[in-house]
């Protein structure tokens, strides 16, 4: 892995990559480069990463979700059954994802964990 910082601009910022150990290029178009409109040549990896951090943050954000209207809305809310079947689906989905991550075992989904556990969360989710 490896950060670009990029200077000379009031932004200021940089760019986080995957480093195939290969010759690789980067490159943009957009004089306001995201991890939307790079351009990686002879390197998938990156966009492999990207597709798993937004696989795995959009089950995050669903668990937020659901745990925080569960904590909220009692057992007697017509809604609350929604919500428990919810928080617990995104428990399952989230402790699925994480053994794609061990049946991939690569370097990609290793850095995903190291960053989880910088952030604080594990490969399981608790309440």
């Amino acid at each position: 892995m490896g950060r670009w910082l990029i200077t000379g601009t009031k932004e200021g910022g940089g760019l986080d990559m995957y480093i195939p150990g290969n010759d690789f290029s980067v490159s943009c178009d957009s004089n306001k480069p995201d991890n939307t409109n790079i351009i990686y040549k002879n390197n998938s990896g990156n966009a492999e990463l990207n597709e798993l951090l937004k696989i795995q943050e959009k089950i995050l954000s669903r668990y937020d979700l659901m745990l925080a209207a569960k904590n909220i809305f009692t057992s007697k809310d017509h809604h609350y059954p929604v919500f428990l079947d919810e928080y617990e689906k995104q428990k399952k989905d989230y402790e699925l994802f994480q053994r794609s991550l061990n049946k991939r075992s690569d370097y990609i989904s290793e850095f995903i964990r190291i960053v989880n556990i910088t952030n604080g969360i594990g490969t399981m989710l608790y309440t």
